[in-house]
């Protein structure tokens, strides 16, 4: 089986977000809102495909664990999206978030990326065409605008196209 692999797109969107994090760090402001907003598409694959594709792979503690983390970054994601523009605690609640995020991805690429790459090699690419659908629908949701800055994330090769994919005709 070809295509796109679950792994390599959650990869994809740690290193995204990880250098986004940085460039914001470095003085680039403006891009808050794009780095909350792949974060909360980000969260949505992960709760809506990942964890429950990967549920009978791993341990539960670990992927309570692993949800756990999740759920702070996103409870803090929240915290920084309603502060007030210019708010002195947005930079401090950042610099949490990119460590929060840090650990998040450091201990998903250790401990969930070796299970999926060999106990799920099949379901892997089943996977990540549904995190695509799951992005589309997520970006539809915003009325058809996307985070500026977004990358594509492929299509499985063999004659799939994105209009069946979102129409659902997969």
């Amino acid at each position: 089986m070809g295509g796109v692999m679950i792994w390599k797109v959650l990869w994809d969107y740690h290193r995204k977000i990880e250098n986004s994090l940085l460039r914001y760090e470095k003085g680039e402001a403006q891009l808050l809102a794009a780095i909350l907003g792949e974060m909360e598409i980000y969260c949505a694959v992960e709760e809506e495909v990942v964890y429950p594709g990967v549920a009978g792979a791993v341990g539960e503690a670990q992927l309570d664990a692993l949800q756990t983390s999740l759920d702070k970054i996103k409870d803090l994601a929240v915290d920084i999206e309603n502060l007030e523009p210019g708010d002195p605690a947005e930079a401090k609640l950042v610099k949490r978030l990119q460590r929060l995020w840090g650990l998040h991805t450091s201990r998903e690429e250790a401990q969930l990326f070796p299970v999926i790459k060999t106990r799920l090699r099949d379901e892997q690419y089943v996977m990540a065409r549904q995190a695509f659908a799951c992005r589309q629908e997520l970006v539809a949701a915003r009325g058809g605008v996307a985070p500026p800055g977004q990358y594509f994330i492929g299509l499985p090769t063999g004659g799939w196209t994105k209009q069946l994919v979102v129409g659902g005709g997969w």
